[in-house]
């Protein structure tokens, strides 16, 4: 084995990253509404840690 992943099974490990991220942001998102005073300084705050997740998958998948 190379150690190294082939391109169907990096589509897997993002596809399942992305849905794993995309329910983080969801839940993360319910509780911004419900108890946060500061809206878009949270939104702000939770897309920047959702690009940065998605950063740091791509850079290991590389």
């Amino acid at each position: 084995m190379s150690g190294t992943l082939d391109h169907q099974k990096k589509e897997e490990i993002r596809e399942l990253f992305n849905e794993l991220i995309k329910k983080y942001e969801e839940a993360e998102w319910t509780v911004i509404t419900e108890y946060s005073g500061k809206l878009d300084e949270d939104r702000k705050e939770l897309e920047d840690d959702i690009e940065k997740m998605r950063s740091r998958i791509e850079k290991l998948l590389e």
